[in-house]
């Protein structure tokens, strides 16, 4: 059967995230990345260190089209680690993180943070993902970079 978490404390919502998404090595996300990097500004120079060491072997992450989205997708390189940017009027409220273990459903605006767990849950929300992710759309490199 499914469990339902729901914590609304900062450090509780982090911890989710560090001891519990992070100890998988296939993560996939729908973010709105500046948002959370705002809500927890460690969390993006954190989480690159695992992603880079290789203690999590695969990302996917799906951006909504802010502006500061779509600039931080198109710098960023890390060949375990695709980005790709959901098509205008395809926003969600939420970020979704979705791992082997559960999804995490969580509001940078509210900060709470929904976890559940569950087989059926999980395989319904990677199936989301994996349509969402078949028409969303590649972000082209900057120029600087080779």
């Amino acid at each position: 059967k499914p469990q339902v978490r729901y914590y609304d404390d900062r450090k509780h919502i982090y911890d989710v995230w560090k001891k519990e998404v992070w100890t998988y090595p296939e993560n996939h996300y729908i973010t709105h990345f500046d948002l959370l990097a705002q809500a927890f500004p460690q969390l993006p120079d954190e989480y690159d260190r695992l992603v880079r060491s290789g203690a999590i072997h695969h990302v996917q992450e799906l951006y909504s089209g802010t502006t500061q989205n779509i600039a931080y997708a198109r710098s960023y390189t890390a060949k375990n680690h695709e980005i790709r940017i959901i098509p205008k009027g395809l926003d969600f409220a939420l970020d979704i993180s979705l791992w082997e273990g559960g999804v995490a459903l969580f509001s940078a605006e509210d900060m709470y943070m929904l976890v559940i767990s569950g087989d059926a849950v999980v395989k319904s929300f990677m199936t989301l993902f994996q349509a969402l992710w078949i028409s969303a759309i590649k972000p082209k490199k900057d120029s600087k970079e080779s």
